[in-house]
């Protein structure tokens, strides 16, 4: 393990040790993705406003598309065609992947896709990193996502609820991967410091004492049965997607193009933050609402919040 203090620099160090294990340099990732801030981790993120805007790019970054029913017609099956056909797979030492894509829009994998992933890569020696940035520590009712589909990746990318607000990320994965690395080549001033790693230690402990990975389960079922309410009372929210405590909604203009309703879904954010609930937008065409509640949320509390997100779709669509 080596500590970090944001999701961004855990993700652009695993893409270093990557590096430094395999001696290549290139690295895949996928449209939709969102991997953080930073240069390299900006250029590793999809969307180009407002994370790209006029702040240049780092080399050595591939983009390929990820397999989606809506939007093309790619299948798991593609991937190792796609990937020679963008990059020669010698030069590669990392394909990094949100196993369900965050700001992308909770977008799952179609089924086969991560193994499919992890074949190929371990084909052709290149090192498969999860970043679980956003989808770990219980979302989805395991501990990291990807275990919903029996992969093991080589690193994983760790952030955000790690420490409960303290300032703590971390790369994981085998020892003999980091020990491949000279001596002081990975770092931070701040990285793993005491106050943080205590908070991440009784963070874990909630978890277990908790049984937060089953709450995560119930909680998901509860979201996912208001938002296929909604996707039957309302034409405009045309899908509803999520594992475990990650559900969304997605709101379409036309079900046989696929066209985003961005306009309606900005409104119904605006709509439910007048009357007390935040929610948070995603996808590349800002037409999609994620939920990212704690899991320590209480069912009243969460009650209260689907029913001003159901207010408010209810009000922004009415005659439309």
């Amino acid at each position: 393990v080596a500590f970090f203090n944001s999701g961004a620099e855990a993700v652009e160090n695993a893409v270093k040790i990557a590096r430094g294990y395999t001696k290549r340099r290139a690295v895949v990732v996928f449209d939709g993705a969102f991997h953080g801030r930073t240069l390299l981790t900006m250029t590793m993120t999809h969307r180009p406003m407002p994370y790209k805007y006029i702040f240049g790019s780092a080399p050595d970054v591939y983009r390929i598309p990820r397999p989606n029913v809506h939007r093309n017609k790619y299948t798991p099956k593609d991937f190792e065609r796609l990937l020679l056909d963008t990059v020669a797979p010698d030069d590669v030492a990392a394909v990094v992947i949100e196993p369900i894509q965050g700001e992308g829009g909770f977008n799952i994998p179609q089924p086969g896709f991560l193994e499919e992933i992890r074949r190929v890569t371990e084909k052709y020696g290149i090192l498969f990193v999860a970043d679980e940035v956003q989808s770990g520590y219980g979302r989805t009712g395991k501990f990291f996502a990807v275990e919903n589909w029996g992969v093991v990746p080589d690193l994983i990318s760790l952030g955000k609820s790690i420490a409960a607000g303290f300032p703590l990320s971390a790369v994981v994965g085998n020892k003999k991967i980091f020990d491949s690395l000279p001596k002081g080549s990975i770092g931070s001033t701040f990285g793993g410091n005491p106050v943080a790693c205590v908070a991440g230690i009784e963070v874990i402990k909630m978890i277990e004492r908790e049984k937060l990975l089953d709450r995560a389960v119930h909680l998901g079922k509860i979201i996912r049965e208001r938002f296929e309410e909604f996707q039957k009372k309302y034409p405009a929210v045309k899908e509803v997607r999520g594992v475990g405590a990650m559900q969304a909604i997605e709101f379409i203009k036309d079900h046989d193009t696929w066209e985003p309703d961005a306009e309606t879904c900005q409104a119904v954010i605006q709509e439910a933050l007048k009357n007390g609930v935040v929610l948070a937008g995603a996808g590349l065409h800002k037409n999609i609402i994620r939920l990212l509640i704690p899991l320590v949320i209480t069912e009243e509390q969460l009650k209260e919040g689907l029913d001003v997100l159901d207010k408010a779709i209810e009000t922004v669509t009415k005659g439309k």
